[in-house]
C-alpha cells in the first residue's frame, strides 16, 4: 500500500519526501521494525511506555522506508516524514485501514471493567463456540483464533498487532472475537478503527488511578466504549448494536446515558433484563434460577463463589443478544470449565478446598 494513501486517514501537519513510497508493514518498536514498515513515533509515557522518536535512527537501518511523527525531528531526508498532532491515534487510524477494517467483518464483542474481563470473555467465547459459531479471543492470556493461541503481553493489544489478529481472524472466517478492552487501552486509542457489536460492562472499583488520576477520570475512559456504539435501531438484525450493563453497578447509569445502543441489563440485587435469583454455592460449583426476557432456566456450573455469578450473567445476557436459546446456553455453561488462575479449584485429593486466583485488586481480593 501507498504511503500516500495511508496517510489520508490523517490530519497532516507537514510532509516531507516521497510519498509514493510502498508501505508493507507498520510497527512503533525500532526493535520489531522489518524492511518496508513504516515507523510510528508515538510519545512517552513516564513509567509506562518510552518515547520512539530517539529511535527513528535505528528504526530506518533495520528497514523502515517512512516515519510518523509528533514533532519537529529530523530524518536527515532519508525517508518520507509524516508530522500529526498524535502518533497514537494516527497509529490506530493508519492500522485499522491498513488491514483492511476486519473488525467490519467479524461481531466484535469487547468486555470492559475493572474485575471478571478475562472470565466473562472466555465464557462469553465459550458459548458462541458450543453454539457452533467460529470465534476468537484477545485479552489476558494472549490471541485465540480457533485452536491456537498466541501470547501476548498486554490486555488490549497496539493497535497495529490488534488489528493485524483481527485480520487473521477474518481470514480464518471468524464468525465472532470477544475482546478484553482495558481503560488504557481505551484511554490510549488502541481500538480506534474497532466497529464493535457489543459492549460488555462488568464492575467498577478503585484501579489504574496512578495512570488515570481520578476515578472520574478512569469511569470516562470506560464509558468512551460505551459512547461509541453508534444508533443501533435497525431493522436488519446483523447491524444491531448492544450495551450489557451491570445494574447493580452505578456506573452503569453513566454508560446508559451515553450510549444509543440497545441496553441489555443484569444483576443480583436490583431488577434486571437478566437476573440470578435462590443462588446456592458449594464447594463444588454454583447453581441459581435464571430470570430473563427469554425465559427462566436453572444454570448449574462448576465455578465457585458469589462474584462469578455476575459474570456469568453478563455472558448469559451477551448469549441472549445473539439470539442463542436458552438450552444451548444451560448445557454449555454445565461443561464449561474455568479459565487457568481464575478461583481455579485444584483438586489433588486433599482434604481442604485449594484455589487458585489472578485477584489484582483490593475489591477482588474481598470478594473472595
Amino acid at each position: 500500500m501507498k504511503l500516500k494513501e495511508l496517510i489520508e486517514q490523517l490530519t497532516i501537519y507537514s510532509a516531507q519526501g516521497n510519498v509514493n513510497v510502498d508501505i508493507t508493514g507498520i510497527s512503533m518498536n525500532s526493535r520489531e521494525v522489518k524492511q518496508g514498515d513504516l515507523f510510528v513515533c508515538i510519545s512517552g509515557i513516564p513509567g509506562l511506555q518510552e518515547d520512539r522518536h530517539p529511535y527513528i535512527d535505528h528504526a530506518i537501518k533495520a528497514g523502515a522506508v517512512a516515519v510518523i511523527v509528533e514533532r519537529d525531528v529530523s530524518a536527515n531526508g532519508k525517508v518520507p516524514t509524516i508530522k500529526v498532532p498524535n502518533a497514537r491515534f494516527a497509529l490506530a487510524l493508519l492500522s485499522s485501514h491498513f488491514y483492511g477494517y476486519p473488525s467490519q467483518e467479524l461481531k466484535l464483542i469487547g468486555v470492559t471493567g475493572t474485575n471478571g474481563k478475562t472470565t466473562t470473555s472466555h465464557i462469553i467465547e465459550f458459548i458462541l463456540g458450543y453454539a457452533l459459531y467460529r470465534t476468537g479471543l484477545m485479552g489476558n492470556l494472549g490471541t485465540k483464533i480457533g485452536n491456537t493461541i498466541r501470547k501476548s503481553n498486554l490486555n488490549t493489544q497496539e493497535p497495529h498487532k490488534l488489528q493485524a489478529n483481527l485480520a487473521r481472524m477474518k481470514e480464518c472466517s471468524i464468525d465472532y472475537c470477544v475482546m478484553e478492552v482495558t481503560s488504557q487501552g481505551l484511554d490510549m486509542g488502541r481500538v480506534i478503527g474497532c466497529e464493535f457489536r457489543t459492549a460488555v460492562f462488568t464492575n467498577l472499583t478503585g484501579d489504574h488511578l496512578d495512570y488515570h488520576g481520578t476515578m472520574d477520570n478512569y469511569l470516562m475512559a470506560k464509558a468512551s466504549l460505551f459512547a461509541r456504539m453508534g444508533n443501533t435501531y435497525s431493522s436488519d438484525p446483523s447491524k444491531q448494536k448492544f450495551a450489557i450493563l451491570n445494574v447493580d453497578d452505578p456506573a452503569s447509569d453513566v454508560f446508559h446515558n451515553l450510549t444509543t445502543a440497545q441496553v441489555i441489563t443484569y444483576g443480583i440485587n436490583h431488577s434486571a433484563d437478566v437476573m440470578a435469583t435462590d443462588i446456592q454455592l458449594t464447594t463444588k460449583g454454583t447453581k441459581f434460577r435464571l430470570v430473563s426476557f427469554a425465559g427462566m432456566e436453572t444454570i448449574e456450573y462448576n465455578m465457585i463463589d458469589a462474584f462469578n455469578v455476575y459474570n456469568v450473567l453478563a455472558a448469559i445476557a451477551t448469549a441472549l443478544a445473539e439470539q442463542i436459546p436458552l438450552r444451548v446456553i444451560r448445557q454449555a455453561l454445565s461443561e464449561y470449565t474455568n479459565v487457568t488462575g481464575r478461583m481455579e479449584i485444584i483438586d489433588a485429593s486433599q482434604d481442604s478446598l485449594v484455589n487458585v486466583d489472578y485477584a489484582h485488586t483490593t475489591d477482588a481480593l474481598k470478594n473472595r
